[in-house]
């Protein structure tokens, strides 16, 4: 794979991740709480993009204190051209709501 095949799996990659996150991030605070407290916060699903194959997934915790704003975190991975790990990572916090 050249140059351009890497430059497309680092933007498919970002695109994964940031549309993950976007998604995630319109569930409830309350969603994370429980799933922090069960401790079954966060996914990872497999996709193919173009013949290439992604890990896409989640994690979730607490920000500072318990039952506190949560810290929200999307990752997209793949291996890129010879093997090497290629990883793009986004967050952003689930402000409690009292």
């Amino acid at each position: 794979m050249g140059y351009g095949g890497c430059v497309k799996i680092e933007t498919t990659l970002i695109q994964l991740a940031e549309e993950h996150l976007q998604r995630m991030a319109a569930l409830p605070w309350s969603s994370y709480c429980a799933a922090i407290v069960r401790g079954k916060a966060g996914e990872t699903f497999g996709c193919e993009v173009d013949g290439v194959y992604f890990d896409v997934g989640d994690q979730a915790r607490w920000l500072d204190q318990p039952d506190g704003d949560v810290l929200l975190m999307a990752h997209a991975s793949t291996e890129g051209a010879h093997g090497q790990a290629m990883r793009v990572e986004r967050d952003t916090i689930i402000r409690r709501s009292d």
